[in-house]
């Protein structure tokens, strides 16, 4: 649709963010946070100027998350989370087939309920834990001829 560019766009990414307990915290001695993977579902929407595009995009995100509470006894209990995200970038093609990315996006993945056991029934509790992540993330693609 002229310098318009609309498209779709799905991606996963694997990795660890991982959030100790802090003895010292006033407000988290006990509990550690451990996520390994995240996904996007996003639709994009374009300006294309020349051989630049700059662009924003919004859509599903999904992360796995575990609560581990550190003190003796208790357990830890791994959810995933679905929500929302939103961000923008720039897509500039070095030649016709090379093309590099710079881009930001923010994840609210919402709250979820996490059942922890304790060393006796009870001693069980549920929690409530919500995840937002601040994602800067740069990109190499490369475009493969169609014969």
């Amino acid at each position: 649709m002229d310098s318009i560019v609309l498209g779709a766009e799905v991606d996963g990414n694997l990795g660890g963010v991982d959030i100790d307990n802090d003895e010292d915290a006033e407000f988290n001695s006990y509990s550690a946070f451990d996520s390994d993977w995240n996904a996007h579902l996003r639709a994009r929407i374009g300006f294309a100027a020349d051989r630049a595009l700059f662009y924003a995009a919004g859509g599903l995100a999904i992360a796995d998350l575990t609560v581990d509470d550190t003190d003796d006894g208790f357990g830890k209990d791994t959810n995933t989370h679905f929500g929302w995200t939103i961000g923008g970038g720039v897509e500039f093609a070095v030649t016709d087939d090379l093309l590099i990315r710079a881009e930001y996006l923010y994840d609210d993945y919402g709250s979820e309920k996490y059942e922890i056991e304790g060393p006796d029934p009870a001693a069980d509790y549920e929690a409530r834990t919500s995840l937002t992540a601040s994602i800067i993330r740069a990109g190499i693609a490369y475009k493969f001829p169609v014969p």
